[in-house]
């Protein structure tokens, strides 16, 4: 998933950069650090523990490990379908990466990596991403 904001890569690396700051992450309530564990609370309570595996920010870049989530972890699709969270821990990694095109604006990606057998969670979540980095989007774009 990725999208061009028209802001320079540094601003918007200066926004989404800090692993503990999801401010920009639609439906975010807290955020907070344990060591490198990020814990996320989203509006209703569900929880996400995402580690921390790799930061760089000269390459404007970070890797993190979804590792459990609490609360309301199940959805109901329609048609029957479900779509339980807690099924992603630990089979769920996140790359978040910031490049210049040029001097004002910037491609950021937010790449989604399943473990294999989690093809139906891989396309609904890649949608969600997709919105998340359209949002950043409007929010640095102003």
């Amino acid at each position: 998933m990725q999208t061009t904001i028209d802001r320079s890569a540094d601003e918007v690396w200066h926004r989404v950069g800090t692993f503990e700051d999801m401010s920009w992450y639609p439906g975010i309530e807290t955020c907070r650090l344990e060591g490198d564990l990020r814990i996320a609370t989203m509006r209703g309570g569900l929880e996400a523990d995402e580690l921390l595996v790799e930061h760089d920010d000269g390459a404007r870049t970070y890797t993190y490990a979804v590792r459990a989530f609490r609360g309301q972890t199940r959805f109901d699709l329609g048609g029957g379908r479900t779509l339980d969270l807690s099924s992603m821990a630990n089979h769920h990694r996140a790359r978040m990466t910031v490049v210049p095109v040029d001097a004002s604006s910037c491609r950021v990606t937010y790449e989604l990596e399943l473990d294999e057998g989690h093809d139906e969670t891989f396309a609904l979540t890649s949608g969600q991403y997709q919105s998340v980095i359209e949002h950043l989007k409007r929010l640095v774009e102003g």
